[in-house]
């Protein structure tokens, strides 16, 4: 083969694999829980993490001068369940029909303070107040940093990825992974590379005997993180 022809092909195969929208490499797969039950938009999930990932479960918790609790937080031990999420597709209407991976996603907390507006996940901005963008619900009066929808990306053999994408984006490099920072109160998830956030699910009504498994125990074993 002709060396023109190779490095052709190798800038082909790099452009192809780099510039790929997000659904068109996962489109169709299903999204499981710990016990390979397919995730629905009708069912209630808690968000743990991965056995690879340090950490405790998801929940809201008070951050600068709020006294409501808006933002999006990972607790540092993981003795609690954590607030339970729904996964509800922008453009599917069955509740039936299992998540898949790369579909367009809102994401909302079962749980909604009374101060809040709603508890859908948004990314929000205040520069004086945090550096960079984080997840919070609804009800903060922060400016949202864009429109846009979450996907699950497959991580590793059990796990999966939170992104985001902004709702003009049409290529991988314009959705960003949510990542983790340590917090006052508990890991903030914020909208910047860094230590990223992979997670498995726990449907509500299988969680007695999650917190009982002993595969679970075995990929639950974390170290705290300094802080």
């Amino acid at each position: 083969m002709k060396p023109t022809l190779v490095t052709t092909l190798c800038f082909l195969l790099f452009s192809f694999t780099t510039y790929f929208p997000l659904p068109f490499t996962h489109a169709g797969i299903i999204v499981k829980d710990i016990y390979g039950k397919p995730v629905v938009p009708s069912g209630s999930y808690f968000i743990w993490p991965d056995y690879l990932v340090s950490g405790g479960e998801l929940r809201l918790g008070v951050t600068e001068n709020s006294t409501c609790p808006f933002t999006v937080l990972q607790d540092y031990s993981n003795y609690g369940h954590g607030f339970p999420v729904k996964f509800t597709p922008q453009n599917q209407t069955s509740s039936d029909d299992p998540i898949t991976l790369g579909l367009h996603l809102d994401i909302a907390f079962d749980y909604k303070p009374v101060c809040a507006e709603s508890t859908k996940w948004l990314v929000v901005e205040a520069e004086n107040e945090y550096p960079t963008p984080w997840l919070a619900i609804d009800g903060t009066g922060k400016n949202v940093y864009d429109d846009g929808w979450f996907e699950l990306i497959a991580y590793e053999r059990t796990g999966y990825l939170i992104y985001f994408c902004h709702k003009l984006s049409s290529t991988r490099g314009e959705c960003r992974y949510i990542s983790r920072k340590n917090d006052k109160n508990g890991m903030r998830l914020v909208f910047d590379d860094g230590d990223y956030l992979a997670a498995v699910f726990v449907n509500v009504d299988d969680i007695v005997r999650a917190r009982g498994s002993s595969i679970v125990k075995k990929d639950r074993a974390f170290t705290l993180p300094m802080i």
